[in-house]
């Protein structure tokens, strides 16, 4: 009996551990596709930021969306080349780290990918529409909708990431 048990709680453990390796490596391959997409051309204008981050940035609350406004209209679109490059480059980082074969480079990747994506779910997804007031898609105005992106893929990243660093 106690064979048995043993038997089947160490094909448990395989099944979890190989769970964890491909949602592992299907974020890292992610976040490397993610990286690869930053490096369109079209990503290089400041129409860019104008047109796709600034709708996003206008469903957060006031303060932290006049702060947001700001860096964006002052940093980051006048020098949009160089901040580009940088967001594909820690993209791809993100990307290699995590399907590293080494432990603590994936550890590291991990946690870069939880910082990063918490980032990209405030500044470039709005919070996933959460403030926004005319979400639509739901029972009442303004409620969120896996229609409209809700919850927004970086915070999906972001539970990943959680779930991977937590111990076997």
């Amino acid at each position: 009996m106690s064979q048995t048990l043993t038997t089947l709680g160490d094909r448990m453990l395989g099944v979890v551990s190989s769970s964890r390796r491909f949602i592992r490596i299907g974020l890292g391959a992610l976040w490397v596709i993610d990286g690869a997409l930053q490096l369109q051309p079209a990503m290089f204008t400041p129409s860019f930021p104008v047109n796709v981050v600034g709708p996003a940035l206008q469903s957060l609350p006031n303060p932290i969306y006049g702060y947001s406004l700001s860096i964006l209209q002052t940093y980051i679109i006048p020098h949009i080349s160089a901040w580009n490059i940088l967001f594909a480059f820690l993209q791809l980082l993100i990307g290699a780290l995590i399907l590293s074969n080494r432990h603590t480079l994936r550890a590291l990747g991990l946690a870069l990918s939880l910082v990063w994506s918490g980032f990209l779910w405030v500044f470039g997804e709005g919070l996933g529409g959460i403030y926004a007031s005319t979400m639509g898609g739901g029972v009442f105005p303004g409620t969120p909708s896996l229609l409209n992106g809700f919850p927004g893929a970086a915070l999906l990243y972001a539970w990943l990431s959680i779930i991977l660093l937590l111990p076997e």
